[in-house]
């Protein structure tokens, strides 16, 4: 039996890096339809991305190919949030490990996470010069 693509379930999965790093992935039962997932802060949608890249992490994990991302929370959204929500965009469902409860700035671990996150952050022109 066929079953027409509006039926077909979604799962997916999110693992965080390091408090405000994510990887994950995200799959349509047997399709190769590549997935999108928005991205929810204290319930409000800050993001939609692709579920398309091939990650050895995730791979190695869920022996999947090819449905994985990695997202990096902006640092406008770090100091005053609750919550991070990823969801299948098409329905809505939260993936595995989804919510995840961020840290905020009185958990006594905040500053620590902050500097270890900002060590895989793009170092800027003005340091690279110093």
């Amino acid at each position: 039996m066929i079953l027409p693509k509006t039926n077909q379930k979604s799962y997916g999965v999110i693992h965080t890096e390091n408090y405000f790093s994510f990887t994950g992935f995200c799959k349509k039962v047997n399709s190769d339809e590549i997935q999108t997932v928005d991205i929810y802060l204290d319930d409000v949608l800050i993001d939609t991305i692709l579920a398309d890249k091939k990650l050895q992490k995730i791979e190695d994990i869920y022996d999947i190919e090819g449905f994985g991302f990695t997202y990096n929370l902006s640092n406008e959204f770090i100091r005053n949030k609750k919550s991070i929500s990823f969801k299948n965009h098409q329905t809505k469902e939260n993936l595995q490990n989804s919510p995840y409860e961020l840290l905020d700035t009185a958990h006594p671990k905040f500053n620590e996470a902050r500097f270890i996150y900002s060590l895989s952050e793009p170092i800027g022109e003005e340091f690279r010069n110093m």
